[in-house]
């Protein structure tokens, strides 16, 4: 299974909770895939977008074009998207291989692509809609 799509799938929970280990010891691919997680560049700022946009009540989504794997956000405060294309400017070179960002200016929104449908369809399971 490839780390993208792990990636995608598991960073909200990461964002929000702690994972309580259980009494059984875990087999070496969840180790590793753990490992990997928890060492891809610019975690703490993928943590820290999704706990901004979590705050944000004002954001819109549109999946409208996610069969060319698209997906845009519009009316973000201006905070969550200097976080967000902050992060994006840092960490773009590992970040890119799952989407490409380009914001808006002012920064209100912008659109991710490159993307697959299918993190896509994870990325809506675990933001939502939007408000």
């Amino acid at each position: 299974m490839q780390l993208s799509t792990i990636l995608l799938g598991t960073l909200a929970v990461f964002a929000t909770a702690h994972v309580a280990r259980s009494a059984e010891p875990e087999p070496a691919e969840i180790q590793d895939i753990v490992k990997q997680i928890s060492e891809f560049p610019g975690l703490g700022a993928i943590q820290g977008m999704f706990k901004c946009i979590k705050k944000d009540r004002s954001w819109k989504v549109d999946y409208s074009d996610k069969k060319n794997g698209k997906v845009t956000f519009s009316s973000v405060t201006e905070k969550c998207c200097e976080k967000a294309q902050a992060g994006w400017t840092k960490y773009g070179k590992h970040w890119g291989k799952f989407a490409q960002a380009t914001f808006d200016q002012p920064c209100t929104g912008g659109q991710l692509s490159s993307m697959t449908e299918d993190h896509i369809n994870k990325l809506q399971a675990m933001i939502g809609n939007g408000h």
